[in-house]
């Protein structure tokens, strides 16, 4: 198959204490690290539904075990591509990633993170037609954050002045945009699961999901039904 298209997710090994940990101590390290690995599991199981799509997992270069912890987790997937992350901030990481990418003959590329686990297929499909015509492809998350970002080119400075972690991430990102001239597609809003709050929404979904008869990400599902089964 001709991959034409690359898709990278930024993730970390699921190690508790080292995930999740805005949901501490409502949830314990190691229920944290639970609810990420499952997140993680549905992520990937949709990235590699994707025709065409070569999928690359981005790793943090700490702890020293990243690569090898997530090659486990995600044993049943041997057709994914291991990314070492490069950078101090958020803005560093995201811009290496891409430019790693540029000397191979792909195009384009799509980055998504690990917290938004019913996050649909179609908006990563929408990302790709998209950057056929635009420069650049944002999805905004409810947080004031963004879920994915994408392009064919790297715009130098496009994530430059980014105070990252807060609620002005797309909002300076989309001004960085502007200033460059680039022609910008914003994707439909969608949501980060973070927070306690985020937490109780992502439950009322897959609720709403399974009434309706729809299908959910699997592992997710599962987490949520064993830990709201006890209260």
């Amino acid at each position: 198959m001709d991959q034409s298209r690359v898709l990278i997710i930024f993730a970390k090994p699921p190690l508790p204490g080292e995930v999740k940990t805005r949901l501490l101590p409502a949830l314990t390290a190691h229920e944290s690290a639970g609810l990420y690995r499952a997140f993680l599991l549905d992520i990937v199981a949709m990235a590699m539904s994707l025709r065409q799509t070569r999928v690359l997992i981005a790793y943090p270069p700490q702890p020293a075990v990243a690569e090898e912890t997530l090659r486990i987790v995600l044993a049943d997937y041997p057709k994914l591509g291991y990314l070492q992350q490069e950078g101090d901030n958020l803005g560093e990481r995201m811009e290496q990633a891409f430019l790693s990418l540029q000397p191979q003959p792909y195009s384009p590329v799509v980055l998504i993170g690990s917290d938004s686990p019913t996050l649909p297929a179609y908006l990563i499909e929408e990302a790709y037609a998209a950057l056929q015509h635009d420069d650049v492809v944002i999805g905004p998350s409810i947080d004031g954050g963004y879920y994915l970002v994408g392009m064919s080119a790297l715009p130098k400075g496009l994530f430059n002045g980014v105070e990252w972690s807060t609620d002005s991430v797309f909002r300076q990102t989309m001004a960085n945009a502007h200033a460059r001239r680039l022609q910008v597609h914003s994707l439909g809003l969608w949501y980060d699961v973070d927070t306690l709050a985020d937490l109780q929404y992502l439950q009322q979904q897959m609720s709403l999901m399974a009434e309706r008869d729809l299908p959910r990400p699997a592992a997710t599902a599962a987490w949520l039904h064993e830990y709201f089964a006890r209260d």
